[in-house]
This record gives structure tokens, sequence and C-alpha cells, in this order.
């Protein structure tokens, strides 16, 4: 009997539980063998400690929370999601309809930033460059920060991102 969680397909729900499980045991056994969880605070306390002086744990400490507060996605969504504008690449090749109307980038005339994180591994710079390329603006920038997907909005990636926006913007509104 197939098991259910909502969001998430059944196959990735098994092995998500099935390797949660493993790294529970793991954990407490490891604890248990240091002492207790008294030494499972004090790891806690090190990594909070480490945080303040390292860059790279405190920006993935920063959008951790964010990843993991993320909306449901309904499992049959996310499979088609995933077939349809990664494997497919249907959004570049102009087969994605909404409401009856066929997508098409090279629609694309007003001014286009398409930024990018070179760590970035959900959309990949070489996936973001096809907007640029088929947009028929003919005003085109992309810009491809040394952060990753989430770290160029809110970690140290952010401190390049926002005021290069801010002077595209400001370049372009007409002051």
């Amino acid at each position: 009997m197939p098991l259910f969680f909502g969001n998430l397909p059944t196959d990735l729900a098994s092995s998500l539980i099935n390797t949660a499980a493993s790294l529970q045991a793991t954990a407490v056994g490891t604890a248990a063998r240091a002492g207790g969880f008294g030494a499972y605070d004090a790891a806690l306390r090190e990594v909070r400690a480490l945080a303040r002086r390292d860059v790279s744990l405190r920006s993935w400490l920063a959008v951790s929370k964010w990843v993991d507060d993320a909306a449901p996605f309904p499992g049959e969504t996310f499979r088609r999601w995933v077939r349809d504008f990664y494997q497919r690449d249907k959004l570049v090749k102009g087969r994605v309809e909404l409401r009856g109307r066929r997508v098409d980038l090279s629609n694309i005339v007003c001014s286009v930033l398409n930024v990018s994180g070179k760590w970035d591994y959900v959309v990949p710079t070489s996936q973001t460059e096809a907007t640029t390329v088929i947009a028929s603006s003919r005003d085109k920038e992309s810009v491809s920060l040394d952060a990753g997907h989430v770290g160029m909005l809110v970690g140290p990636g952010a401190a390049d991102l926002w005021p290069r926006v801010r002077d595209w913007l400001v370049s372009r509104s007409g002051r």
C-alpha cells in the first residue's frame, strides 16, 4: 500500500524517511557515546561560534530557515515542473502555454537585467543565458555574481547584487 505525504512524491518521501531515520540513529548514538546530549548541545554552540567567524557558514545559516519554510509544492506538479522546464527545456523552446497562450521569450522587448550566481545549483548561469539571448530587447545585460541561488539575495552576495540592481534601475528611470 503506497504512502502519501502531501506535496512529496511517494518515492522521494520514502527515501527521505529512510535517510532521516539513519541520520537520527547515528546522531543519537554519537551523542550517547560522547556523554549524552550535553555533547550535542556543546557541538551546536561550537557551530554557532564558528558561524560568527566563518562567512560561508554564516551565509548558510542565514538562508537555511528561508529554505526550510518553503510553501508545499504538490508532488505531481513538481514532477511536471522538472520534466517540462529542466529536462525538456519547454520555456526556451517556446512550448509553454499559460491561459491558452504560448509563452515566447522573444516577445520580451523591455530592458532586461539577467542575474545569476556562479555557485547556483538550482538555476545555473548556463540556464539563465538563454533568456538574455532570446529576448528581443535591445537593452540586455547579464550579471553573474560570486554567489549561490539564495546567497546572492540575502547572503554576502547581496552586497554585490542590490547596488548593481539599484544602479541599473536608476540608469533607466529617466531621472
